[in-house]
């Protein structure tokens, strides 16, 4: 299978991960000479199968969130309600992450670290702002009208019923959220 689009540029860094990338995913990865066209942090690193990617904390980064997420999914043989469904998760938390999880102004790095093991799609993203359990957010009342309803909530209801496995931690001085989500027409274990 040909990596996205997305990673193009990144034939030199990966093309000595490949075998990894084809044990973890189970996948045939070829690695592309072209130049990606965007140089920014949020450029994947791979590590023992495991993507990396780093976003600041601004929400304009969520259009390049997105389109490294869908293309790792398709990557993965994943279907579009599955990469959809990923997608609308992760930006919960990731604009959850940048709109309430800093006190102050300054510039913050948010990990993202993504990676196929037992036909489960893992996501893991680490921030360094304020403590917050998503986990633990208490589920809306959805048989109230919209006009009475209290604000808030609602993302992480979302992301709870869309995962299939959402776990937190946190783990010196970072909020550690894990995600997991089946791959289509795998067996999981």
């Amino acid at each position: 299978m040909k990596l996205p689009a997305a990673y193009c540029g990144l034939a030199a860094p990966l093309s000595g991960i490949s075998a990894t990338l084809r044990k973890a995913a189970g996948y045939q990865a070829k690695f592309s000479e072209a130049k990606a066209n965007r140089t920014y942090k949020g450029s994947p690193k791979m590590d023992e199968g495991k993507i990396f990617f780093e976003f600041k904390n601004l929400l304009s980064e969520l259009d390049k969130l997105r389109q490294n997420l869908e293309s790792l999914g398709k990557s993965f043989g994943m279907s579009k309600k599955g990469i959809f469904q990923i997608n609308l998760a992760l930006e919960e938390v990731f604009t959850n992450i940048v709109s309430h999880g800093f006190e102050d102004k300054d510039a913050h790095w948010i990990k993202i670290t993504i990676w196929h093991q037992n036909g489960m799609l893992n996501i893991c993203v680490e921030d360094d702002g304020i403590p917050f359990n998503p986990v633990e957010e208490d589920v809306p009342d959805l048989k109230c009208p919209v006009e009475d309803r209290r604000i808030g909530g609602l993302g992480c209801h979302f992301m709870r019923c869309l995962m299939d496995d959402v776990h937190y931690k946190r783990i010196a001085d970072k909020n550690v959220l894990t995600m997991k989500k089946g791959i289509e027409g795998e067996k999981t274990s």
